[in-house]
Formats: structure tokens, sequence, C-alpha cells
């Protein structure tokens, strides 16, 4: 296992741009980056984000770190993953609002669970029933 990754955003930056934001680009710098697969290889990972950005917006840090941040669940993706600038860019906010949401929309899925399954038993159950009556309706 590697000991420590530097994935440079400055790598996977629109030219010219200052922000990164959107939940579709978020998604192609993660695939990019391959972060995930770093993630499993490396002790620890650093983010080094230009110092010129002005600002990367929670939706972009979402989709980006999203597979992650549920694998690793907020404490422990906090000590492997840091992230560094030396602009005048605080990622602090931004970061833990998105790390939040992602783990608010993961308990809102896993919490549904129950509910999604008592609806599709009872999607089967109907079915069931409706095939069973067509057929007695047929042979009657």
């Amino acid at each position: 296992m590697n000991t420590h990754k530097i994935i440079d955003l400055q790598t996977y930056r629109t030219p010219n741009s200052r922000v990164f934001t959107g939940r579709d680009r978020g998604i192609e710098v993660r695939e990019a980056s391959k972060i995930d697969i770093l993630e499993a290889e490396c002790e620890t990972i650093t983010i080094a984000i230009p110092d010129d950005i002005g600002s990367i917006n929670p939706s972009f840090l979402e989709e980006f770190l999203y597979n992650v941040v549920i694998k690793l669940q907020p404490d422990i993706f906090f000590k492997k993953f840091k992230f560094q600038n030396n602009g005048r860019y605080k990622i602090n906010n931004d970061l833990h609002e998105a790390v939040e949401r992602i783990v608010r929309e993961e308990n809102a899925l896993v919490h549904s669970w129950p509910f999604a399954q008592e609806q599709n038993i009872r999607l089967q159950w109907f079915n069931t029933t409706i095939r069973v009556f067509n057929v007695d309706l047929k042979t009657n």
C-alpha cells in the first residue's frame, strides 16, 4: 500500500476558471483523478487546491467525494484526506457542508429501504391477485 498520494486539482481545472462547480464536473473529476482507486491504495491523500481558486461549490464536492465519504464515513475520511491550499479560499465550510449532505442523503436512502420493501411486497401481492383474478375470469 502506498503511504501517500496527492491529487492536484490544477490538473482537472477548466482553463482560466477560478471555481470548481457542478455535480457533472464533480463526477468527471472523480473519474479522471481515480480518487476511489487511490483511496483503496493509499494511507493518506492530499487534495491540492490551486492558490488562485475562489470557490469550490459543495455540489462539486458532493459528487467528487461521494464514494469515499460513504465508504469511510466522515471520521475516517477526515483522517485520511487532507486539503491543502495556500491561497485566500478556505474550503472548510464548503467541505463540511458537502460531507453532511452526502451522509444525510445516504441516511435517507437507508431509512427509506423498509418502506420501499413494504411497497414492493404490496405491489407483488397486487400483481399476483390480479393474475389470479384474471385467470378465474377466463375459466368461468
